[in-house]
């Protein structure tokens, strides 16, 4: 019998998968307008439709924390938008300690095994949801 996986393993691989991304938009230069591009965009789906599955299921107040769409506006060629793209890595760096940190522990005395593993397949279907409304 397979191992499912619960809600915080689910949402710890999404935070490796995004922390990724900010972390290669960071090291991009103005002249990396494609990388730039392609990388933001990839963020985009996968952070937006993560906020979106958290924001039905565990987290109705998250809404308020979607801070990429500064960065949306500003042109990726613009000097700025590596500054901004570095504030946003530091927001998402912030809203996984807190999750990982304050929330997972709470949720985990609240949470049987069962409804954790149930929780990950509403995520993730969720997600793939999100994504096509993205």
């Amino acid at each position: 019998m397979a191992i499912q996986m619960n809600i915080y393993d689910s949402l710890r691989q999404d935070h490796q998968s995004v922390q990724h991304v900010l972390d290669e938009m960071v090291k991009t230069s103005e002249a990396d307008v494609s990388m730039r591009t392609q990388l933001f965009n990839r963020l985009k789906v996968e952070f937006l439709a993560h906020l979106r599955a958290e924001e039905k299921l565990l987290y109705p107040k998250l809404e308020q924390h979607r801070s990429s769409r500064e960065l949306e506006r500003t042109d990726v060629r613009d000097e700025r938008w590596k500054a901004k793209a570095s504030v946003l890595r530091e927001m998402v760096r912030h809203h996984v300690e807190v999750e990982e940190n304050a929330m997972f522990p709470k949720a985990h005395r609240l949470f049987s095994d069962v409804e954790a593993q149930q929780l990950a397949s509403q995520f993730e279907d969720q997600k793939r949801i999100e994504q096509h409304h993205i």
